[in-house]
């Protein structure tokens, strides 16, 4: 049997799922069709643990075998098809080359699983995808199309090390993907709010703090994309101070330090001036010619939230002194506490030694300076 599909046109289904696992389960579609087969799972292992890095890999015909998930949590390790191709990497196989046929069809992942789906015969077998990860997988399709014959396992044979070349930059491409999302998601618990730049001012990308600050407009904005103040002025100083920090970014001259980095102040309507530190970014490459620039904006109106139950669990307090900690870093007198509270300023002073007593602290500066520099910092207000 010769493969259908064109092998250059495999490369580009391959290439554009690259990233997108729904995608790369249609492109597994695609080799499954010569084969006749109406079910594909392929499995992204450890080879140094033996887990499931990815198990998304999947594609079935309409009708057909989908209990993907199912296999996955009762099946995959008593698999005697799984464990062959695990135990004999870098072949594929016929399951009925290495599986007597009538003991697979008495066994319950057979009888359970696979002929609910009209699911019989697999081509299958694990490949390596880098020096970490290995593929296992299977084609798999109904008793009415017959067993894989040989010259159907030699035809996905040849396909394999453009398969495995595709899933190797998939599983990197994923990586990459999700360790952005991990920093993006760190960078939105942060207070202080974060954009990226290019040399021209253009966002790159920002944490939720610089969202919700360039949203309101006060001063600071962006106009078609590029990050800008209101005032012309300071618009244009504000594109000069990043065009040069953008040229120490692209340049080999090492990272100024922070007190060397460019400073603009942005005027607002109401309220002290914004203070954007502009720090150059140094990671090259073709793909972003342009020096990226890191603008830390500084608000001095900023206020901290405090997240009571954390303070509470951190220097185990009861919920009434963690609210009185909470109420003392913000700015609030022993009096006015007292009076929110409802009770006399005597019962906050007492509250408060027990708190110096469970922190060990004796002075409510140091208090105060120890809640604001904590874990219990919980978002901006």
């Amino acid at each position: 049997m010769t493969l259908r599909l064109d092998p250059h046109r495999l490369i580009h289904v391959l290439l554009d799922a690259v990233g997108d696992d729904a995608a790369m389960g249609l492109a597994l579609g695609a080799i499954s069709e010569p084969l006749s087969s109406v079910a594909v799972q392929a499995f992204v292992v450890s080879k140094k643990t033996g887990l499931v890095v990815n198990n998304k890999l999947t594609f079935a015909r309409d009708g057909q075998w989908e209990d993907f998930d199912g296999y996955e949590e009762h099946w995959r390790d008593v698999d005697p098809r799984y464990l062959t191709a695990i135990r004999r990497p870098g072949r594929a196989f016929s399951d009925v080359e290495v599986i007597e046929p009538a003991t697979f069809e008495r066994s319950a992942l057979y009888n359970e699983n696979l002929a609910r789906g009209n699911v019989r015969y697999t081509l299958f077998g694990s490949f390596d995808v880098s020096p970490e990860l290995a593929m296992a997988v299977a084609f798999m399709r109904p008793r009415s199309n017959g067993a894989y014959q040989q010259d159907e396992v030699d035809s996905f044979t040849r396909l394999v090390p453009t398969l495995t070349r595709a899933l190797r930059v998939h599983e990197l491409v994923r990586g990459l993907d999700e360790e952005r999302r991990d920093l993006r998601e760190a960078l939105d618990t942060v207070p202080t709010a974060i954009a990226v730049v290019d040399a021209r001012g253009r966002v790159r990308s920002t944490n939720a703090a610089a969202c919700a600050l360039l949203a309101r407009g006060e001063g600071l904005k962006t106009e078609r994309g590029v990050l800008t103040a209101s005032h012309p002025a300071t618009a244009r100083h504000l594109a000069a101070s990043i065009a040069e920090a953008g040229a120490l970014a692209r340049s080999s001259l090492a990272r100024p330090a922070p007190s060397q980095s460019p400073v603009v102040k942005i005027e607002r309507p109401e309220g002290p001036p914004l203070e954007v530190v502009l720090f150059p970014l140094h990671g090259q490459s073709s793909l972003r010619p342009s020096g990226h620039v890191m603008a830390v904006i500084h608000d001095p109106e900023l206020s901290v939230s405090l997240d009571a139950e954390l303070i509470a669990r951190l220097y185990g307090l009861t919920a009434t002194e963690a609210e009185v900690a909470v109420a003392l870093a913000a700015g609030h007198s022993l009096s006015n506490v007292a009076a929110e509270r409802g009770c006399s300023e005597q019962t906050v002073r007492t509250h408060l030694k027990r708190i110096f007593a469970k922190t060990g602290l004796s002075r409510q500066s140091d208090l105060v300076r120890a809640l604001l520099t904590g874990a219990a910092i919980h978002a901006t207000r």
